[in-house]
């Protein structure tokens, strides 16, 4: 059994009116991603990175891995037209064995922590399935047609984080089973709608995801 980190890199941050993906935006003197990379190498566990990115930033990324010695940087993988197309290029793009853990994570959440990466791995290895989420704080309100249809009770409601992780078995099962009628905003979702359950890892409010300009500026300020 291995541990492999693959790391989401393949949107085009259009949100953030930049001329370059916001994976590749300075985050104090250093690419986002380089900070994500950077948290995996540090951990034992972790065997190796794959980056799921745009093949025109193949080479970038092979310079941010020596740069920055990744020596676990293994491969880029081209990132598909969606979320789910993205991860089904990384998991087709070697051989895995069944029991391998796959932690795949968005390269634009820089400060993912150690705590939560051992977590992921030990969740996995034991349920199969484990997805980091921090508890809601503000009032989550459903609307249709402009008009309040209900306010969910705080207490059962999430925010989702990344790594979401799986062994091989089970994410390549919800990918071959995939049904495009269904929602499937991310990994946990196809996994859900394989009727498999996922297990709750505590996260952090510093592992936000930089989509935004002001996301950018908060990411600046918790650096500084």
């Amino acid at each position: 059994m291995k541990n492999y980190a693959i790391i989401l890199a393949g949107g085009s941050g259009s949100r953030m009116n930049m001329e370059i993906p916001k994976q590749f935006l300075p985050l104090k003197e250093k690419p986002i991603i380089a900070w994500s990379m950077e948290a995996f190498e540090s951990i034992n566990d972790i065997d190796a990175i794959i980056v799921v990115v745009d093949p025109k930033y193949f080479k970038k990324i092979e310079e941010i891995a020596k740069k920055y010695k990744i020596n676990k940087f293994l491969k880029s993988v081209s990132g598909g037209k969606t979320r789910q197309e993205s991860s089904l290029n990384a998991i087709k793009s070697i051989n895995f064995d069944n029991n391998d853990i796959l932690l795949l994570h968005d390269a634009a959440r820089p400060f993912i922590t150690k705590e939560i990466i051992k977590n992921s791995i030990e969740f996995t290895k034991e349920y199969g399935a484990s997805a980091v989420y921090v508890p809601a704080i503000d009032t989550i309100t459903e609307i249709n047609n402009n008009i309040v249809t209900n306010i969910p009770d705080r207490k059962n409601l999430f925010y989702a984080q990344t790594p979401q992780s799986f062994t091989f078995n089970i994410i390549n099962d919800a990918h071959k089973n995939f049904d495009n009628t269904k929602l499937a905003t991310d990994d946990v979702s196809l996994v859900l709608n394989n009727n498999k359950k996922i297990y709750k890892i505590i996260g952090n409010y510093s592992n936000l995801k930089i989509t935004t300009e002001f996301d950018y500026k908060i990411a600046k300020q918790i650096c500084k």
